[in-house]
């Protein structure tokens, strides 16, 4: 069961524990993401040490999560990452990014859809990451594209899944700006996007959300956001009162959920390292 759930999300659970490792302060729990890191890495070297046939965009954006962990610990992958390239060049981009989709190119930025942003605004920080140039895929496209989504945050109370997207392209832009918070960002350039979190975040407490909760404490403290704030607080106190015997979170959910729980709940917890503070470099303010 683990094997095969380590086939499917090899490549996230590289990404998570290389950045857990880069923004914990505590050693103990550096070293325990570094030990299951380089475990993680041999497994999945051997699981993708070519391109396999039939590959498509989705397997393609996976692999490239791996590739980057490779190159960020200096591990050789020079064969499979000639192999991605060849195959991007031959892909069109609109199986790469939702923005370019034909029955997109005459949509107004204001149609597009929260999850396409949310699921573009992090393959195309990989993609920049492993230096592939994609149609619409630079920082600069991505501003242009938050800018127009962020005139729409809602500000009324909700709980259906659309809302839930609407949250998540606010961690998402944090996260991908902050490096996967790596590095804090300026707190007056995020106002917006903190007031947003701080009004819904006792909303999605009380519906006992720990994916939106863990996320909106990790993306509030990497915008400046003191850990004595007491919906921070609060909202600690819920996901340690939440947490199963075993570690982990939503323990009844199917396997990739309950993973995406636990990572969430994992990252609003650490204390953090921060490299140091950046500008979020918006072209637009």
């Amino acid at each position: 069961m683990m094997m095969f759930f380590f086939n499917e999300w090899g490549s996230d659970i590289l990404v998570t524990l290389y950045f857990f490792m880069e923004i914990s302060c505590d050693d103990d729990i550096v070293g325990i993401c570094e030990s299951n890191l380089n475990i993680g890495v041999e497994k999945w070297q051997i699981l993708s040490s070519c391109l396999q046939f039939g590959a498509g965009p989705e397997d393609i954006k996976y692999l490239l999560e791996g590739i980057f962990v490779l190159y960020k610990l200096s591990r050789n992958h020079a064969k499979l990452r000639k192999q991605i390239y060849a195959k991007i060049n031959r892909l069109h981009s609109s199986t790469l990014l939702s923005i370019n989709k034909q029955n997109n190119k005459t949509n107004t930025l204001h149609k597009t859809k929260d999850k396409e942003l949310n699921d573009d605004m992090v393959w195309s920080f990989f993609f920049r990451e492993n230096g592939v140039h994609i149609e619409n895929g630079s920082e600069v496209d991505l501003d242009i594209r938050c800018h127009t989504k962020n005139a729409s945050l809602s500000f009324s109370k909700s709980e259906n899944n659309i809302f839930r997207e609407h949250s998540y392209f606010v961690t998402h832009k944090i996260f991908t700006k902050s490096e996967w918070c790596q590095y804090s960002l300026i707190p007056e350039e995020w106002l917006i996007e903190i007031s947003f979190m701080k009004f819904n975040l006792p909303n999605f407490i009380r519906v006992r959300d720990v994916e939106i909760t863990g996320e909106f404490v990790q993306a509030l403290k990497g915008v400046g956001i003191s850990e004595l704030d007491e919906d921070i607080q609060q909202a600690t106190n819920f996901l340690i009162s939440t947490q199963h015997f075993d570690g982990s979170w939503l323990q009844s959910e199917i396997s990739d959920r309950k993973y995406h729980a636990t990572v969430c709940a994992v990252g609003a917890l650490l204390d953090h390292n921060y490299k140091y503070r950046r500008h979020s470099n918006n072209i637009i303010s």
